[in-house]
């Protein structure tokens, strides 16, 4: 199982949005350390509170495209302090 704590560089940012932003950070921060990994944990600072559905479904559409949504789901779980925030985030595939 690997862990990537996501990071962003502007650290007053409390909400993600953005399909571009999404791609941007999967293609810095996850493409290359998730090869062969049939779990990954994506885990959000705690400052970000929300994320546009246009966020989640940049961070993962090259996931989506290659597996289809529910293998992303049994591959990727996502973390946060914050409550609900992994239910709001699955969401934004509905």
């Amino acid at each position: 199982m690997k862990r990537i704590k996501l990071n962003f560089k502007d650290k007053s940012l409390i909400s993600l949005s953005g399909r571009p932003f999404g791609r941007d950070i999967y293609e810095a921060q996850i493409a290359n350390n998730i090869k062969d990994e049939r779990e990954v944990i994506l885990e959000f600072p705690p400052q970000i509170v929300s994320i546009a559905s246009s966020f989640a479904q940049g961070l993962l559409a090259v996931e989506l495209e290659k597996s289809g949504l529910d293998n992303v789901k049994r591959k990727f779980t996502i973390y946060s302090e914050v409550i609900g925030f992994e239910e709001s985030f699955w969401e934004s595939f509905d």
